[in-house]
């Protein structure tokens, strides 16, 4: 008798044990905060430019740059692009942050990863 008390509160114990720790991962789950990525928004097509921005010939196209914004000639004005793999900028907007992936460093700014070199900052993919 004292036997089959001792497997009833040995699965009983189990099953509290195996409830708590449900409990416990749910609770985690949703303490869980997401984070995602803003993203410049392609496809827009645009007639003027803002004034600051710079001509940027990359692979025999004139690519025109402001604030980590990538716009191409369309028709009558300009389309939003993704930026070209391999162009290369002077300068980055203030809220690019510095990044490190396997020991290198990177800045990333609105999804897009860039390598300083020398005076410039290279598009680069990142994997």
């Amino acid at each position: 008798m004292q036997n089959t008390v001792g497997k009833k509160l040995a699965v009983t114990l189990l099953v509290l044990a195996i409830a708590f720790l449900g409990i416990s991962q749910y609770a985690h789950a949703q303490r869980r905060v997401v984070v995602t990525e803003t993203k410049v928004v392609r496809g827009p097509i645009v007639r003027t430019l803002p004034k600051n921005h710079v001509v940027i010939t990359h692979r025999n196209v004139r690519y025109r740059y402001v604030n980590g914004v990538y716009y191409r000639p369309k028709g009558n004005g300009f389309v939003v692009v993704s930026a070209p793999m391999g162009i290369r900028v002077t300068s980055l907007p203030r809220t690019a942050t510095v990044v490190r992936v396997r020991g290198k460093r990177y800045y990333r700014y609105e999804g897009i990863y860039y390598r300083k070199s020398g005076r410039t900052y290279e598009v680069v993919r990142v994997a």
